[in-house]
């Protein structure tokens, strides 16, 4: 009975409002060639169609790292001789056989057999309330997986024939979100709609290092009058799926940008952010484009548009596209990816724009090792808000959030008047390997005078060194790209922990041969006359990752803050990253030799963090949250690369309703509810009873009275 076996189940109308058939699938992913997966988003519930290749069984789980343990799987097929259909509620604790949940939460729409396919269709609640099998489901990333059976389960419900190796895998997706297909129907209507190629040219990605940045610039092709940006696709050259990390396309704003930046159309790029890439280049700031791995691209709303051309009178406009690399196996390599920009002259309601709020990619941004969690912040102030934005505020449309392979957990928290709202995006379960843009259901009103905090969440169990920012995969950021209408100026809002503050949690209060203003000037210009001699004067090994660092010392000290103000203003807030050359960050390190305190004294920064006890929980707690609540040094930029008002330094606003209070549901607390991430609302005050921050000293006595 295998052949034209078929079995329909109706569910009331009641259920689906207006039954099966009239069912639209909104989404969709090929898991595999033999395997695809639709969906469709509703209030309480989310339908599934699944059309596989095989007349045995189908399997579909939802996991929180991709792998069988604490996964809720459903099982479903057709029986080759009744033709009943089955369908059911499993879970796993491990590699092995799932087990059939007590309580099943799944409901079968429809079943479809034919000679070569098995047809499903199921559906089943958002969150099911099952605390111990069933995971909640929503706007986060879920990791699927999947698997197929070549023979129907055994005893009717007995899943035990395995799938083998080659019938399963695993895919990130966010099941509560826009349609894209919905948005490229209509896109497709829009005439006339143009596309523009940005792409690198037989870019050489060589075997002596695992990460490569590069920049290049771009003109865009003429234009009689101004257009809008209506989306954008990635061209991933096929050589490179696994190489290519991310892009970022950004705007060139400058009032000289024809006689700044047209004799570079001819040029080949430069590692971004090194001594070989222009100057002129750090005016392209602004970023329209921003596409990370696993991405498919996006389509804006169809009342909102980035405009390439601002007048009706033809203009040049510059772009420049980066791109990283990620090239751990160290191969050599040819490049032709890059970004397909869609366009149109005809012009949406409103002109959008993209802004940057986070953590400045600096080593002041550390990660200790041996972390199950450990979380971070980047700031974005009141008084940033209350200037850049316009009186009726803006709307978000979508976030892409952005880490690297340490990144488990990224909140992006939104304050108004001491009060904290819902996150305006939320993802517990972050993968690096899926960053596709968050399409709110919803627009997200940020109007002046808010705040914002961009939360990041890391993992580094498994690390046996610290991990800081900087551009490596293995080192990390914390970013959020916010596309957002109507246009403003403003370019990026973020902070950085100030140089003293650093050093002092730390418990750092002097180096030898280096006073604070050189190891500023050093650290935040890479300038190469003023950096010490590393104490190991010999090159790393071919194949040596690149290294990590943080920077230098003192109390804390506002006034002395000041005074490395002014030298911010004309420049980024990073560190050049170590390429072509460049000497790399841990040498800085390896030169800072400690002279005060004295129970640290002779050791450089690095060995000073490798010497502490970060297993340690206290220790771990107590520095979390004097860099997550202690002092940030606030940046409000503008498009022109200018700074809306001088740096602050500042602390976290006093918040009376912690985000974690504001998630409703109908269930008691989940199972595994706080996993993927620490809350430092809920983490201990470091101050002393005479609000004196406490130093690594301070913690170290009262971990051994704990």
């Amino acid at each position: 009975m295998r052949n034209g076996v078929r079995l329909l189940l109706l569910v009331a109308a009641m259920c689906l409002g207006a039954g099966v058939g009239a069912t639209e699938w909104t989404h969709a992913v090929q898991l595999s060639p033999n395997y695809t997966l639709h969906w469709r988003p509703n209030e309480s519930s989310v339908s599934f169609k699944i059309e596989a290749r095989t007349l045995g069984f189908v399997g579909l789980g939802f996991s929180p790292k991709g792998g069988m343990a604490n996964a809720d799987i459903i099982l479903l097929w057709v029986d080759d001789y009744t033709g009943e259909a089955h369908v059911g509620d499993y879970y796993a604790t491990g590699n092995a056989k799932p087990r059939r949940d007590e309580i099943q939460n799944v409901e079968l729409l429809e079943a479809e057999q034919n000679g070569t396919h098995t047809i499903v269709k199921f559906r089943r609640e958002w969150e099911t309330c099952d605390q111990l099998h069933d995971m909640a489901l929503g706007e986060e990333t879920v990791r699927l997986i999947w698997a197929l059976g070549q023979k129907d389960p055994a005893n009717g419900h007995d899943p035990s024939v395995w799938h083998g190796k080659q019938m399963r895998g695993t895919k990130s997706v966010y099941l509560k979100t826009a349609s894209l297909q919905k948005k490229k129907k209509r896109a497709n209507h829009q005439k006339p709609v143009r596309f523009w190629d940005v792409k690198m040219s037989n870019l050489l990605i060589p075997d002596n290092m695992d990460t490569r940045y590069w920049c290049k610039i771009f003109k865009l092709p003429y234009l009689d009058k101004k257009h809008h940006m209506i989306g954008y696709s990635p061209l991933i050259d096929p050589r490179n799926k696994g190489s290519v990390h991310h892009m970022i396309l950004y705007e060139c704003v400058h009032s000289r940008a024809h006689s700044m930046f047209a004799r570079y159309i001819a040029h080949e790029g430069a590692a971004c952010y090194s001594p070989k890439m222009p100057s002129d280049w750090e005016h392209c700031l602004t970023p329209i484009v921003t596409w990370a791995i696993g991405s498919e691209g996006e389509l804006l709303p169809e009342h909102v548009g980035l405009p390439l051309s601002y007048t009706d009178y033809p203009s040049d406009t510059y772009f420049m596209l980066e791109v990283h690399y990620d090239n751990p196996t160290f191969k050599n390599a040819r490049d032709n990816s890059g970004i397909r920009v869609h366009f149109t002259e005809e012009l949406r309601e409103y002109d959008g724009g993209v802004m940057t709020v986070g953590t400045t990619i600096t080593p002041l941004h550390m990660i200790p090792p041996r972390q199950e969690s450990y979380a971070t912040a980047g700031y974005c102030s009141d008084e940033c808000t209350s200037q850049m934005l316009p009186d009726t505020g803006i709307k978000v449309v979508s976030v892409v959030l952005h880490a690297h392979l340490a990144g488990r957990a990224m909140t992006l928290r939104h304050i108004r008047n001491g009060k904290e709202l819902a996150p305006i995006v939320k993802d517990s379960h972050y993968d690096f390997n899926y960053q596709q843009a968050r399409v709110l259901s919803n627009e997200v009103q940020i109007e002046q005078g808010d705040e914002l905090i961009m939360e990041c969440g890391y993992q580094t169990i498994n690390r046996t060194e610290p991990t800081f920012g900087g551009y490596s995969t293995k080192e990390e950021m914390c970013l959020a790209f916010v596309l957002y209408y109507p246009q403003t100026s403003l370019a990026g809002c973020y902070s950085m922990t100030p140089v003293e503050s650093f050093f002092s949690i730390l418990g750092v209060s002097e180096f030898y041969d280096m006073d604070m203003a050189k190891i500023k000037k050093m650290l935040l210009h890479n300038d190469k006359d003023s950096r010490p001699k590393p104490l190991v004067d010999t090159p790393p090994a071919p194949g040596t990752p690149f290294p990590d660092s943080p920077l230098g010392g003192g109390h804390i000290n506002d006034e002395a803050n000041q005074k490395a103000i002014q030298a911010l203003l004309n420049m980024k807030e990073f560190t050049i990253e170590p390429v072509d050359g460049a000497v790399d960050a841990a040498g800085i390190l390896d030169g800072l030799r400690i002279r005060l305190p004295y129970e640290f004294q002779n050791r450089t920064i690095l060995d000073h963090l490798q010497a502490l006890s970060w297993t340690d929980k206290l220790l771990a707690r107590k520095v979390e949250d004097a860099f997550y609540h202690g002092q940030h040094l606030i940046f409000c930029r503008r498009k022109d690369d200018s700074l809306a008002f001088l740096p602050k330094v500042q602390t976290l606003p006093n918040i009376t309703h912690p985000h974690q209070t504001l998630e409703k549901s109908n269930c008691p607390v989940r199972r595994g509810a706080q996993l993927g991430m620490y809350s430092p609302n809920n983490a201990n005050s470091l101050k002393t009873t005479i609000g004196v921050p406490l130093t690594i000293t301070m913690i170290h006595i009262l971990s051994k009275l704990h």
